[in-house]
């Protein structure tokens, strides 16, 4: 993975982040804290990072303070040291990481409603990691019979 896709995807897709977590998290004081250390971890982890695994959720539950932080809030509420427990048992470490929808942020799943333009975004995102096959876990039955349904439409 070079450093102009990272940016990249940084930049473009706010909902994106990849499956690493510091040593520290989720601590005070940690990396994840500040969005720049955090994105300068990602980068001097890049040889970690796996983009043909993607773990794929429906939507942000909640505002993100700013890019790369989705899956690595510190807050307790959201329990991301369970996920990144969760991930690192799974042998699923360095993965690409991301949600469906971006435009909705909303805590409530039932409110959130996947639209193919939601799923040619996310296409788009497979693009820039360009890989040559994926294998994509879906965290939501509608994002798995979203792409299904996408999929057998095509």
């Amino acid at each position: 993975m070079d450093v102009s896709t990272l940016e990249t995807l940084k930049d473009e897709y706010p909902t994106s982040s990849w499956a690493l977590w510091s040593s520290g998290f989720p601590e005070e004081g940690c990396i994840e804290e500040t969005p720049a250390e955090f994105y300068e971890f990602i980068q001097r982890n890049q040889d970690r990072l796996r983009p043909s695994i993607v773990l794929l959720s429906l939507n942000p539950s909640t505002q993100l303070p700013s890019d790369y932080q989705n899956f690595h809030s510190t807050e307790p509420k959201h329990r991301n040291d369970q996920f990144r427990d969760f991930v690192e048992d799974a042998d699923l470490e360095g993965a690409y990481m991301t949600d469906l929808v971006e435009r909705i942020v909303d805590a409530n799943s039932g409110n959130v409603d996947p639209t193919p333009d939601d799923v040619e975004h996310f296409f788009e995102q497979l693009d820039l990691l360009d890989q040559e096959t994926y294998h994509i876990l879906c965290f939501h039955e509608k994002v798995f019979q979203t792409l299904m349904n996408y999929c057998d439409s095509r």
